[in-house]
């Protein structure tokens, strides 16, 4: 057995269970927690969105993560030169293509928000208690909403406030 194949074996078995033990709470809460109530919550028009810029890279991290996590296990379980090979460049092309992504999160997804969300009728809000760095952004529905210290959970305690109050009471008889 050849010294390459020795330092794989040894990195498989202390890092591969550190990566994915500490990695798949991340990715769970990235991709489960927080991008698909999110885009839930844009489709169907909340009361208040809080965007992490950071999101739009979780799932290409997610899918780049197996192949690398592949690789090391091609490596210290001797496979093929071929295969070997082409599981190091899927995970270099999936690597070099996080670039993109992180250029994307960075630099235009901010602009896009800016562009797409006042068209909806959401107000940029920096005052929500959370919302203490640039990585991420709140938008709320009223820009009365918007009070410095105020959580989330006041803001849609808010807006079913308002939507009780809009409603016609049951007990109220009809005009005539």
């Amino acid at each position: 057995m050849n010294q390459a194949t020795r330092d794989a074996r040894k990195l498989l078995v202390w890092n591969i269970p550190i990566i994915v033990f500490l990695m798949t709470p991340l990715f769970v809460w990235f991709i489960v927690i927080e991008l698909l109530p999110t885009l839930n919550d844009m489709i169907n028009g909340a009361a208040v969105l809080r965007i992490y810029a950071g999101s739009v890279m979780a799932p290409l991290v997610v899918i780049t993560t197996i192949p690398l996590v592949a690789t090391v296990v091609f490596k210290a379980i001797p496979v093929s030169d071929a295969l070997f090979k082409k599981s190091v460049w899927l995970t270099t092309v999936l690597g070099f293509s996080m670039v993109p992504c992180l250029i994307f999160a960075a630099v235009i997804a901010r602009p896009l928000q800016q562009y797409y969300f006042p068209k909806h009728g959401y107000t940029q809000c920096d005052q929500l208690h959370g919302n203490p760095t640039m990585w991420f952004t709140d938008w709320v529905k009223n820009p009365a909403w918007c009070v410095r210290g105020k959580d989330l959970s006041w803001v849609f305690e808010q807006a079913r406030l308002a939507r009780e109050g809009a409603a016609p009471s049951p007990n109220a008889s009809p005009v005539k």
